[in-house]
């Protein structure tokens, strides 16, 4: 179904059988992480997202898959891709995307080369970035909120409540 299918096997070498027995279990696998998955190829054509993917930007498979990702950003659907950019270097790109719906998301893709060297797919990771902000903050709080013994501003520094009330 995709181009490069020999990425899996590079990734994970095993035998024919075992690549054979797991090829249709691709995308359920992908189901399962709590990323978003993009996935395209060199020219840009969406291939497949995952349901964490859909379930960030409200996007369904249907509705994207065949599409290629400089329409979607000429649409106002995306305003920033990392596709062009890894497939010019070959090399990852990381990126904050502003989506239609209001969403942030950090995106990391990585390029995927064939047996001949050439790329032929990037593999997009995307998070959204509320929920990592919101995480951020109550750490940060949570580390504010430490009381640090001090003394009252008119306490002298060697007297104690008990010293003052026996005199």
């Amino acid at each position: 179904q995709f181009p490069c299918n020999h990425f899996i096997s590079r990734a994970m070498p095993m035998e024919n059988t075992s690549m054979t027995s797991l090829a249709p279990h691709f995308e359920s696998i992908l189901d399962t992480l709590s990323d978003g998955v993009f996935i395209s190829d060199a020219e840009g054509t969406t291939l497949f997202v995952n349901k964490m993917y859909e379930t960030l930007t409200g996007l369904r498979q249907g509705e994207i898959r065949g599409k290629n990702i400089r329409t979607l950003v000429q649409q106002g659907i995306f305003d920033k891709v990392v596709n062009p950019q890894i497939v010019e270097t070959g090399k990852s790109a990381t990126h904050v995307q502003q989506l239609a719906n209001g969403k942030r998301l950090v995106l990391t893709g990585y390029p995927v080369f064939d047996d001949k060297g050439q790329l032929c797919l990037v593999v997009t990771f995307a998070r959204d970035i509320t929920v990592l902000t919101q995480l951020q903050e109550e750490n940060s709080s949570s580390s504010s909120t430490t009381v640090s013994p001090s003394l009252p501003a008119n306490r002298p520094a060697n007297s104690s409540p008990s010293s003052k009330a026996a005199r």
